[in-house]
């Protein structure tokens, strides 16, 4: 039973990384009704700072982990002026330039991350020194407890948020109705704004916590693009729960089935997800239907 305890761990440490991704997307479209499909590409630009501050600098790590995210915050703040604002007031049958846009700006974050960073990974040590945990005879990395750690924490402050204070129920009076929420008084690009960033800094504190794992590389981010998105369409889309139980649903499949499949089926494996769970729930495993009269 080792490898599968050891396959059991390692798929909630990755389904963190993809919950967290995923619930970037999932703060964004519900607040604006756009995919930025340059999330992951955060994820990478977390990694790589962090590799910046934390290796070449020499940075303590908990000193490193603000000007991580603060850097990629401002980064991605760019990124909505540039490819989400334009479309921000526009009708919902406008807003469609917006997977053009941050389509282009995942792949000016690509090269701009190859050209600055090089295209070999980087080696970034553990953040802490506790480097494995033991769960029986199997050792665990000590990041992959991060990351799902990290996801749960984010999905309870979300959802607390969102029910329990005066700014989460203007975000959730804009993902229920934009039109209505605006007409009301409720400056929706500025929620929508403030929602990018706040997925971005979720996005930046995955790449933080999982570069030790993974190396910091440039491409990173269109794997966990892919992954991230079938976590949330997993686990429905609006749901505050969703994202979270998508990916780590996610995660332990992939890495399950890895002790009988070749590790580059995981893509393969991702999508036949998707599509059992739409044959049998089209809106998710939390998504709700919503009836509309034409």
């Amino acid at each position: 039973m080792t490898p599968h305890i050891t396959a059991l761990f390692t798929g909630l440490g990755i389904g963190g990384v993809y919950a967290l991704v995923a619930i970037g997307y999932n703060l964004v479209f519900s607040s604006s009704s756009v995919f930025n499909l340059a999330q992951g590409d955060l994820v990478t630009l977390g990694g790589l700072f962090t590799a910046t501050f934390f290796v070449s600098l020499h940075w303590a790590a908990l000193l490193a982990f603000l000007p991580v995210v603060g850097a990629v915050v401002l980064l991605a703040a760019v990124q909505h002026r540039l490819t989400i604002a334009p479309f921000a007031d526009r009708p919902h049958s406008a807003t469609g330039g917006w997977f053009i846009t941050t389509l282009g700006a995942s792949v000016i974050i690509e090269n701009a991350a190859q050209r600055l960073w090089g295209g070999n990974p980087r080696a970034v040590p553990s953040l802490v020194s506790l480097q494995t945990v033991r769960i029986g005879s199997s050792p665990i990395r000590i990041e992959y407890f991060m990351s799902f750690g990290a996801a749960v924490v984010c999905t309870a402050a979300l959802w607390y948020c969102q029910r329990r204070t005066s700014i989460g129920k203007v975000w959730t009076a804009t993902a229920d109705d934009g039109e209505l929420a605006r007409r009301l008084g409720i400056n929706t690009s500025r929620v929508g704004f403030v929602a990018f960033l706040i997925a971005a800094a979720i996005s930046a504190m995955a790449g933080y916590l999982t570069v030790p794992v993974t190396s910091a590389i440039w491409n990173a981010g269109a794997g966990l693009s892919l992954y991230a998105f079938v976590a949330v369409t997993v686990g429905g889309l609006g749901s505050a729960l969703g994202p979270l139980v998508g990916g780590l649903l996610l995660g332990v499949v992939q890495e399950q089935a890895s002790l009988w499949a070749q590790a580059n089926y995981r893509s393969l494996i991702s999508l036949c997800i998707l599509l059992l769970v739409l044959l049998a729930r089209p809106a998710g495993l939390f998504g709700q239907r919503v009836e509309r009269t034409v």
